[in-house]
């Protein structure tokens, strides 16, 4: 069943469409959910997180559009996610190196450059004072829309827009002061 499916049988059925939707989504939603907590859940708190996401996404049925199924579990299922780490104290920012893909595999020395630059975005990242880290990183990372940063952070969407522009110019101070063009 694709999602062009499935979305013609929330207008014929919610009940049918939300059983489809758990049946279809839910090792997803999981694999997700434990990618973004990095084992700081338990079994039963990653369960608690994904009937919380399926939850929300009956609530939200209404605004749910065809090509953005997947797209739109996955940002319900990373939002609700870190609201549960920060509900329990754990870290919910964290990354490995893979912040930055690896586009220049064939060379080796373009290879070794990425690396290095990875490791400075990744140390000057750790610097950045709170929002700042985060908003970056669910931008960056986490690939979450600035209006929607700005609503769970409670904060202004201009000013989320301007701590970001102000994170990418430290940034890229720091890359050109390493010898790196960032034009």
């Amino acid at each position: 069943m694709n999602d062009t499916t499935m979305m013609a049988m929330l207008n014929d059925d919610e009940e049918l469409w939300y059983s489809a939707l758990i049946d279809r989504y839910s090792r997803y939603v999981t694999a997700i959910i434990s990618g973004i907590s990095r084992g700081a859940l338990t079994d039963a708190d990653i369960e608690e997180v994904a009937a919380d996401v399926f939850f929300k996404i009956w609530l939200k049925r209404d605004q749910i559009r065809v090509k953005s199924l997947k797209a739109f579990i996955a940002q319900v299922t990373r939002s609700t996610s870190i609201d549960m780490l920060r509900k329990s104290g754990n870290e919910f920012l964290s990354y490995d190196d893979d912040i930055l893909p690896v586009v220049f595999q064939e060379q080796l020395d373009e290879l070794a450059i990425r690396r290095e630059q990875e490791e400075i975005i990744k140390t000057a990242v750790e610097c950045f004072g709170e929002p700042e880290r985060e908003i970056f990183i669910r931008f960056y990372y986490f690939g979450e829309p600035l209006k929607t940063i700005a609503e769970q952070l409670q904060l202004n969407a201009s000013t989320t827009k301007t701590k970001l522009h102000r994170s990418r110019s430290r940034l890229k101070v720091i890359l050109q002061e390493r010898g790196y063009d960032c034009e």
